[in-house]
């Protein structure tokens, strides 16, 4: 008389138990793998970011003829090479129901830190013809522009949650239901350089 067959365990793991090389599964095996690709990615934005800011600091001690005593303290010093536009600007309605769109700006050192400049700076704005979506083709319009004096731009400095950076607010009225093209140049009095961002800001809703 034969014997029943023996029941065999079927060899089915879900997709979070396979492992790679008996130590961890796929999905950790590529995401220990993103996390080095990001970390990477940063560390050579550190690194390109340094090599710019070395370049201004030597051309412009070179300019003054001079440099620090201490070439330690000249490699420590933090110098503006670029800006950025805040995530957070974009249109916004005053206390007293007035349209106006407000920037917030970053210069950024070599190590894409806060650095606080002496210098000027210009703010637009402008708007892409209705019903043209972002990405699209069209001729923007300008409906706000303020320029700022070293000592407006001095006042225009902020700090709080957002952390630091220079903020402004023009009045828009035509910023309403728009799709927005926000743009920023700053001129650094100490290097004699300039620097220039730009942001496509969608209607809020």
């Amino acid at each position: 008389m034969r014997r029943p067959p023996l029941l065999l365990l079927p060899l089915v793991l879900a997709p979070g138990a396979c492992t790679v090389g008996g130590e961890r599964s796929p999905f950790a095996e590529n995401d220990r793998l993103r996390r080095e690709v990001l970390a990477l990615q940063d560390r050579v934005r550190t690194l390109e970011g340094e090599a710019r800011e070395r370049e201004v600091k030597l051309a412009e001690a070179a300019r003054a003829g001079s440099i620090l005593h201490d070439a330690r303290a000249l490699d420590a010093l933090p110098v503006c090479v670029g800006v950025a536009i805040d995530d957070s600007s974009g249109p916004l309605r005053t206390p007293d129901g007035r349209a106006a769109v407000v920037v917030g700006f970053t210069p950024l050192d070599g190590r894409n830190r806060f650095v606080q400049i002496a210098g000027v700076a210009r703010v637009e704005v402008l708007a892409l013809p209705a019903g043209i979506e972002t990405g699209s083709a069209g001729e923007p319009r300008r409906i706000a522009v303020e320029s700022l004096s070293p000592a407006q731009l001095r006042d225009a400095y902020r700090t709080g949650l957002l952390g630091a950076r220079y903020e402004v607010e023009l009045p828009a009225p035509d910023a309403p239901g728009r799709v927005l093209v926000l743009r920023v140049e700053i001129a650094d009095a100490l290097t004699n350089r300039t620097y220039r961002d730009e942001r496509i800001v969608s209607p809020r809703e």
